[in-house]
This record gives C-alpha cells, structure tokens and sequence, in this order.
C-alpha cells in the first residue's frame, strides 16, 4: 500500500515555501513530529525522494522566476546570484 502526504496538513499550506521546505530537507523528522500527522502519513513524509524534491523546487523556482521576466532567469535564486 502507498500513502501520500497531504501538503494541506502541514502548515495549512498546499505548496510549502522555500524555508518550510530547508527546515524539512535538514531535519525531516523534526519537521514530520511538529506536524502533528498520522502514523502512516509520517511513513509517507520519510519516504519522500529528497533529490526530487530538491529537483522539483528548483524547477518551480526557475518557471517562477520566467513569469516575472526573462532577464531573472540569469539569477540563480537557489545560490544568492
């Protein structure tokens, strides 16, 4: 059986921001513990592909930063550029 984790669970929020998601890639259990979730959503959050995700946000990231204009694409948000 596979569980996913509803986003809407924890902070209230269905796209968790950059800091949430830096608190939850340095310390994922912590973060799962705070949230108050259910025992096999906690197992859900563990099993999250933490690479991935890094990968996803960064895409996100880069989409949003081409809705603004062209020329943010040049900075690199994820590394003070």
């Amino acid at each position: 059986m596979t569980f996913e984790l509803n986003p809407d669970l924890v902070r209230g929020s269905p796209a968790p921001g950059p800091e949430f998601r830096k608190r939850f890639l340095d310390s994922p259990q912590e973060v799962i513990n705070a949230a108050g979730l259910e025992e096999h959503e906690k197992r859900a959050a563990l099993d999250i592909d933490m690479p991935g995700l890094r990968m996803a946000a960064r895409s996100y990231e880069l989409k949003r930063a081409g809705r603004r204009s062209r020329r943010s694409l040049l900075r690199l948000p994820w590394l003070g550029v």
